[in-house]
């Protein structure tokens, strides 16, 4: 099983990092920041001075405490979970458009990998790219395809310490410690992305869905040539 320990250790550094941020901008007065981590009644109670500002901070530090060992705990708990993920040849997209009264033509894209099976996600709305935020919604909740931009970054962390999601996978890797596909930026982000990894793509588009099939490479090269079909290598 593949270990991902320097994307554990980004994970703890990022957490650290906002945890004493936060820490430190409730001591610095920030309202907003005190507010955010108070219960509706404290927050009525320090304005009307039933209890002291001092009170105020102790209470939102004991809650930043909690708050950032859960959230560590959850990153962890996924790391541990992608790496023992399968890793994958093949993933099927199929996108399919309804058309709604409100916000147009609305995506729902189902997404199918070996070992994880189907996952599903879905868009409405208007004024983003509702395709690949289907998409994307569908990715994240499939492992096996996360173990793809996880395994990206964690290769180039060795190399680069500091570098970025967008840097080591491509625009479309997300922000932060953890690499994730984001919604809203095209799926020719997610083309690029696992291109780089080594998967050549398929697509068939039609008037009411679309798919898209991501093959490794080495098996890519014995699908070659259909004219009805564009291809990314």
């Amino acid at each position: 099983m593949e270990k991902f320990e320097l994307l554990r250790k980004k994970a703890v550094e990022e957490n650290e990092a906002y945890r004493i941020r936060d820490l430190k901008e409730i001591q610095e007065e920030n309202t907003y920041m005190l507010q955010h981590y108070l219960t509706d009644l404290r927050v009525k109670q320090l304005a009307n001075n039933k209890i002291t500002r001092e009170q105020a901070v102790e209470i939102a530090t004991k809650k930043i405490e909690k708050e950032y060992k859960k959230r560590l705990q959850t990153k962890l708990e996924k790391i541990e979970s992608i790496e023992q993920a399968e890793e994958i040849q093949n993933i099927s997209i199929s996108v399919e458009w309804v058309r709604n009264r409100t916000w147009g033509h609305n995506p729902t894209a189902y997404v199918f990998t070996a070992y994880t099976g189907q996952t599903t996600g879905t868009a409405s709305g208007c004024g983003y790219d509702k395709e690949s935020s289907a998409i994307a919604e569908a990715f994240n909740k499939n492992n096996s395809i996360l173990r793809i931009i996880f395994k990206m970054k964690e290769k180039a962390l060795k190399d680069n310490e500091n570098i970025t999601s967008h840097d080591a996978c491509g625009y479309g890797a997300g922000y932060g410690a953890l690499p994730y596909f984001e919604g809203g930026v095209g799926v020719s982000c997610f083309i690029r992305i696992l291109k780089s990894a080594g998967f050549s793509c398929i697509e068939i588009h039609g008037k009411s869905s679309d798919s898209y099939n991501f093959t490794k490479q080495k098996e890519a090269e014995e699908n070659e040539g259909n004219n009805n079909q564009k291809r990314y290598k």
